[in-house]
């Protein structure tokens, strides 16, 4: 016989090439196939695409295939139909997968629309603000007008609450948008802050055995806090009273057994701290 009419087995670089070539198109096609499964059975749409990726990629390795072996051999030798069987079934699977992609996307479910929550702070000053949207804490940086984002997402009509975690060192934040309800949209948050410092002071003469005393902050009328003092010693209200402000200290509850008075509890906040607040007691 001619040798230009050898069978393809004749060229063992042309054979194994293709067979390579073949093999490891099979071993990803399958090995992705598996990974969609596993990481894509919450996503229809996601499947989908893999499976349309995976379909056009075996078509197209397929005809690479084809092509390598018409280019490396000659037309009249195609009565060797062992290579021909292979593409032909490369092909029909990955029309298959391609198929099965397509029916994937066309069924897949409605995505539900998914909200976040982002917004402003103005006026910030000082370090330490942050903002809790549901389970979700954040840190928002100082300036005048300061961003801040939530990283969850949520669905249409699901609850939300917000509220300020933390206050700023040197400003007191409040929301001025609602504080809870639900996702219609993305939820634009909105806080106004204004420069504020903290109230506190000292109790001196306080008896070890008094129990009870309780002290109250009233900030332009508005009651604004309380705090149980069990000690002499410094202490301060949680809450800061913003500048310009009148605020006012008064014994809320008087201890037992002793009897205590208020120094310097009234006046107005101005650009720094206020710590000379005196509750003076005598026992009973």
């Amino acid at each position: 016989m001619d040798d230009e009419l050898l069978p393809t087995e004749a060229n063992p670089y042309v054979t194994w090439g293709t067979k390579i070539l073949v093999g490891g198109l099979g071993i990803f096609v399958l090995v992705s196939i598996v990974v969609g499964f596993l990481y894509g059975t919450k996503d229809s749409f996601t499947q989908g695409f893999v499976f349309i990726g995976l379909g056009l990629l075996g078509a197209v390795g397929g005809s690479f295939a084809f092509l390598n072996w018409i280019r490396t051999n000659h037309f009249e030798m195609l009565d060797n139909y062992t290579m021909i069987k292979v593409v032909i079934f490369t092909q029909a699977v990955s029309l298959v997968v391609l198929a099965i992609g397509v029916v994937m996307i066309a069924n897949a479910p409605n995505r539900p629309a998914m909200y976040g929550a982002f917004g402003a702070a103005t006026n910030v000053t000082g370090e330490g603000l942050s903002i809790k949207v549901n389970h979700e804490t954040f840190g928002v940086s100082s300036g005048l007008c300061s961003s801040l984002r939530a990283r969850e997402k949520y669905e249409a009509n699901a609850l939300y609450t917000v509220s300020v975690s933390t206050q700023p060192s040197s400003s007191f934040c409040t929301l001025q948008t609602a504080s809870s309800g639900r996702f219609v949209n993305d939820l634009n948050v909105l806080l106004m802050c204004h420069e504020a410092y903290t109230l506190g002071g000292s109790t001196s003469n306080l008896p070890l055995d008094a129990l009870g005393l309780r002290l109250s902050l009233t900030v332009n009328g508005i009651p604004s806090g309380s705090l149980e003092i069990a000690q002499n010693g410094q202490w301060m209200f949680l809450d800061k009273v913003q500048t310009g402000m009148n605020y006012l200290v008064r014994i809320d509850n008087q201890p037992t057994p002793a009897r205590c008075d208020v120094l310097n509890g009234s006046g107005l906040m101005g650009n720094s701290p206020i710590s000379n607040v005196q509750v003076n007691c005598s026992p009973q």
